[in-house]
């Protein structure tokens, strides 16, 4: 019996530490995980300067074409006004 524990701790041994290859494996992985994660984040990030730089650009685009608009609502105001006001000389003539 005690020639059964020392191969099934001798297996258990084998099983459990890495030999050289595969502990390069893992660490490449590990890296390339580490690496992936990090580009991942980063072109996260760059998309999201861009969204952010495309809505502030339509942001100020959509302010100037409302302060037109209103402009032009306040001319057009200030010519119906007088229009519908004199519009007596107009159905006369």
């Amino acid at each position: 019996m005690a020639k059964s524990k020392s191969k099934t701790e001798t297996s258990s041994e084998i099983d459990t530490a890495p030999t050289e290859p595969k502990h390069l494996l893992m660490t490449t992985r590990r890296q390339a995980s580490e690496q992936y994660a990090k580009a991942a984040k980063a072109e996260k990030a760059y998309r999201t300067k861009k969204r952010a730089a495309l809505a502030r650009a339509n942001y100020n685009e959509t302010k100037t074409h409302f302060k037109e608009a209103f402009s032009h609502l306040w001319l057009a105001l200030k010519g119906v006004f007088p229009a519908i006001k004199n519009s007596r000389y107009l159905v006369g003539e």
